[in-house]
């Protein structure tokens, strides 16, 4: 029961993080700041729950996309013109930063014995 307790507690960090990172990444200029907040958000979901990184990667990635279709369908002022499709890539680095947090979470638990 715990693991599923922690499970449903980590979907809402991952939810609410990811939710911030999109609204900044709206009010900001470049992008790197966005996918450097991505990676390490990622990373270290992956690594707290290494079991199936891809949902850490879809939960926290997923609002990106999503934040820019929603601007752009309220017409909400952002800091750059907006393209809806092509911010999917952001997909990229969180998929990533969760798969690099799992591997380490596995290298680490190889390292204890």
């Amino acid at each position: 029961m715990r693991n599923s307790r922690s499970a449903w507690v980590f979907t809402a960090v991952a939810l609410v993080l990811g939710g911030g990172i999109a609204f900044c990444d709206l009010h900001s200029k470049e992008v790197q700041g966005s996918v450097l907040l991505l990676l390490i958000v990622c990373g270290l979901l992956g690594w707290a729950q290494p079991a199936r990184p891809w949902r850490w990667a879809l939960l926290v990635g997923v609002w990106l996309p999503v934040s820019e279709f929603i601007a752009q369908a309220v017409r909400y002022p952002t800091a750059y013109p907006l393209n809806p499709p092509t911010s999917v890539i952001a997909l990229i680095p969180s998929f990533i930063g969760a798969y690099l947090g799992a591997l380490a979470a596995k290298g680490t638990a190889l390292l204890r014995g």
